[in-house]
Parts: structure tokens; sequence; C-alpha cells
């Protein structure tokens, strides 16, 4: 609420007609060069009720952060009368309670990796482990993308000055260790064995059009972002494809949850 409206209160205790406005010129993500999201030109600035995203009939990716089972059922109906279940991943990005919450309420709509999950199956993988192993707990691997540079930025901006020493040693380990994290993230070789297995690969909250196009190259499922419509326009010019988000599932004419399902079917005859 605070970084969209100016107010720092919880959604919770606003009445529904009594929302706040969103604010004129919203910052944007900081590990992004695009400055301020503008809204203007909204009608009232208004901030859109779910039902009102649920009829855009766009695929969508849904973090719960409250570990309310009343609210994954609320959710779940409004996708149900919405015919969007088929067209949904959702879950928490920290949260395996939240993760089994989901899939109580609906085990067909596929849900994300936990970053838990996720590191265990990169050392799974780097260890050598990971094909005698089983995976289970989740639908669609979620990969992080580190953009270096950004990333170097954003944390030896904490270090004073660029020409202070402390900002020059900050700088020379920061660098160094997001380097090395980033080499490890990107695994292809790993992206293609949990494909294989019936697994999608999806980029998560990628906002970069270097990244973007190495999701593209990688063979991705689907590409989560903070700007669908930077990321639509990118993959019209650099691919002549149509959707942001789950691109893959599109181009092949079909929808994200029989596309999976297909992959799960083709790993399960290749185990026979």
């Amino acid at each position: 609420m605070l970084k969209l409206t100016g107010r720092d209160a919880s959604l919770r205790s606003f009445d529904l007609c009594r929302l706040p406005p969103l604010m004129s010129r919203i910052p944007s993500n900081p590990l992004c060069d695009y400055g301020y999201i503008s809204c203007e030109g909204r009608e009232g600035r208004k901030i859109p009720q779910f039902t009102e995203v649920c009829s855009l009939s766009k695929p969508m990716f849904l973090e719960l952060w409250d570990d309310d089972f009343n609210l994954v059922e609320t959710v779940h109906e409004h996708l149900r009368v919405a015919n969007q279940t088929h067209n949904v991943i959702w879950g928490n990005r920290f949260s395996t309670l939240i993760q089994s919450m989901c899939q109580e309420v609906n085990s067909s709509i596929p849900v994300m990796s936990t970053a838990p999950q996720m590191f265990n199956v990169y050392v799974l993988y780097y260890l050598g482990l990971l094909p005698f192993v089983g995976i289970k707990g989740f639908d669609v691997f979620m990969v992080v993308l580190v953009n270096v540079e950004r990333w170097r930025k954003l944390f030896t901006g904490a270090f004073g000055e660029e020409d202070s020493t402390p900002y020059f040693v900050a700088d020379f380990f920061i660098s160094r260790i997001i380097t090395v994290i980033n080499y490890f993230l990107r695994a292809p070789k790993l992206f293609t064995h949990l494909k294989l297995r019936g697994i999608p690969v999806v980029g998560f909250v990628v906002n970069d059009e270097e990244d973007w196009d190495y999701c593209i190259r990688s063979g991705f499922d689907g590409i989560i972002t903070d700007y669908p419509k930077r990321c639509e326009q990118f993959l019209r010019r650099k691919r002549g494809l149509t959707s942001p988000v789950l691109q893959n599932a599109k181009s092949a004419g079909d929808d994200f949850s029989k596309q999976m399902e297909k992959r799960r079917k083709e790993a399960y005859s290749t185990k026979l």
C-alpha cells in the first residue's frame, strides 16, 4: 500500500469503497531503469478488484502472502467463476504451508516452487544426485535470474560514495559474489532435465530485456515480470511472440495446464 498509494497501512484496514487511489507516479522496481509507472488517465486511479483482473482472461501468477485457508478458498472461487483456473500459477516463494493450502484447495492448478525447494534442486543437481531423487511438492520450477550490474549497484550503494574506500572494498567483494551466484543459477542442463521430467521452468520476476532474451534462448515455459507490456513488446519484436507470460504454452496453441499435463505424460511414458 505504501508503494502504490503512499499510505502506510494494510489493505485489510480499508473498506472497499474507501480504498485510497493509486499514486499518479509509482516508483518502478529498484533493479530497473524504467523510472516511474504512470497512472495518469486511469479512472480515479482506483485499485482494481480481483474480479476485474480475472475478467481480463490473461495468464496470471498469484503469490499469496497470508497463510489463511479462507483467503485461498476465496481466491480459488473467483478463479473458478471467471473460468481462469487453467490459466494460473500460484503459491508463495517462501511458505510451504501456503503451497500445501493451494494444493489442497485445487491440486490441478500448478503451484510454484518455494525458495528452499529451489535451493534443494540446485544442490542435488550440482552434486549429481538429481536424476536419482524424486521431485515433489511443486509443479513449476522458478528460476531467479541475477543481473550482476544492477544487483551490484543496489548492494554497494549502502557503503557510501563511489570514490570512498568502503564502497571500493564492498564493490570488489559483492560483484564477485553476485557473479558466482549468477553463474550457478543459470544452469541450462538443469532446466532441460526438469522439462524432460515434466516440470515446466519459468523465469521468476524477470524485468530486463537481456534476461528476457535469455529466457527465450533457454526455452523457458514462461516469464513472470513486473512489466508485462514492455515484455510483450520485446517478445513481439524479438520472436513474434504474443504473450509475456507462459509464452511457450501459448505458442504451442495450448494453455499452460494442458502443456504441463502433456509433459507429465511424456515423462511417465519415457520412464516406462
